[in-house]
């Protein structure tokens, strides 16, 4: 059994005594990274972009018609994954302890024909489907089930903060929270 011993100050020790509670319990890091991550999304909806900065695929003329003519009365916008607002609407992220899960309300559906569980809404923007009919329209800075943030992207931008708000946390607590947020 290996023993660690610890020939620090009083005030070290309960500096790290005090990391060593925040880490147990990073929820309100996670609450400020929630906050991160709702405005990553947001601006990928707003600018019409993926988190890695790529301009979504365009609208179909035959799509920007339909909207036009009324036909469908849902629809209130021409702006992409917007006309009723209900994806963007269904986007959020939740704080946990020890992590933040991000994600929509959209879960598979079940083809009523065959019966078969499909992708949901969501993913198939998220992803596009493999016939091509809905284009890879990504807001999620996710690829293939992982997070993918590479430097010099939105995503990358965004993790970077992430990272910063749970160090910064780890560190100081409300008062580090206060400065990654500055």
């Amino acid at each position: 059994m290996m023993q660690i011993s610890w020939g620090g100050t009083a005030k070290q020790e309960a500096m790290l005594r005090a990391m060593n509670q925040r880490l147990a319990d990073l929820t309100p890091a996670m609450r400020e990274c929630a906050e991160a991550t709702k405005l990553l999304i947001d601006d990928c909806f707003r600018k019409e972009r993926d988190p890695w900065g790529k301009p979504w695929a365009p609208l179909e003329q035959s799509t920007i018609e339909h909207r036009r003519t009324g036909k469908n009365k849902r629809a209130t916008s021409i702006k992409i994954l917007t006309d009723t607002a209900t994806l963007r609407a269904s986007i959020g992220a939740l704080p946990e302890m020890r992590a933040l899960v991000f994600g929509t309300v959209f879960e598979t559906h079940r083809n009523p024909k065959t019966g078969e569980l499909g992708a949901g809404y969501a993913a198939a923007h998220q992803y596009g489907t493999r016939n091509g009919r809905i284009p890879r329209r990504a807001f999620l800075p996710v690829t293939n089930g992982k997070l993918d943030v590479p430097a010099g992207t939105p995503a990358g931008a965004w993790h970077a903060k992430v990272l910063r708000i749970v160090g910064s946390y780890i560190m100081g607590g409300s008062e580090g929270l206060q400065e990654a947020a500055e």
